[in-house]
């Protein structure tokens, strides 16, 4: 292996020894693996919620190539892994600083935030949807999956803060029904961590031969 993928593998196998002992599935700690190692923070286990099944499904989904995934800001983009989007030809979009944000965020009386989560499930409604740093964006896509018709992916709901953070989470865990959802309980996250849950899910094949640098 490469130095680089030699290390991960190494922290990983650190990380799970340290870990406590969990019943969830292997793509559930995975993932759970993956914050942690982002965040050298082991409470990221027990904050750490999803769907059963989600990171396969999402795995699933990205490696049979042409996926989208919408990210709530850049810091979220720069976070995932260029090689596996680039191998599985996944296009990121991220609508903040799209021109007609401002426009829609004045006429509605919404945050560009919002604006752009309404814009983008618009245009790309079955895509993977990362929320990283906005609540205000995590708090549009609960609205939208509350009102029905809007069937993404799935949702990734990890903002980082104090104001609207842990309201967010529960709404989204309340208006998921069927859609896949990964969830930072309580007020941390942050768009690294949103990112590293994505670097998991592609990844994932890899997670009995504790291999994460897999795409480094």
């Amino acid at each position: 292996k490469p130095v680089g993928q030699s290390i991960m593998s190494g922290s990983f196998r650190t990380i799970a020894g340290l870990m406590k002992p969990d019943a969830r599935p292997i793509d559930t700690r995975w993932a759970v693996m993956h914050t942690i190692h982002t965040t050298a923070d082991f409470e990221m286990q027990d904050l750490f919620y999803a769907t059963p099944g989600a990171i396969q499904r999402w795995h699933d989904r990205l490696a049979a190539g042409g996926a989208t995934i919408i990210t709530d800001v850049t810091m979220v983009q720069s976070g995932l892994r260029r090689a596996a989007l680039e191998r599985h030809g996944i296009a990121v979009h991220c609508y903040l600083h799209d021109p007609r944000v401002a426009d829609l965020a004045k006429s509605a009386g919404i945050t560009r935030s919002q604006a752009g989560m309404r814009l983008a499930v618009a245009e790309h409604p079955d895509a993977l949807f990362v929320v990283g740093n906005a609540p205000t964006a995590l708090l549009e896509l609960a609205s939208l999956l509350h009102r029905g018709g809007f069937a993404p992916m799935g949702v990734i709901g990890a903002p980082v803060g104090f104001v609207n953070v842990v309201e967010s989470k529960h709404r989204l865990k309340a208006a998921a029904g069927a859609t896949p959802i990964a969830v930072i309980e309580g007020r941390k996250g942050g768009s690294a961590i949103a990112a590293t849950i994505v670097n998991a899910a592609f990844s994932l094949d890899e997670a009995e031969a504790m291999n994460p640098g897999c795409y480094v």
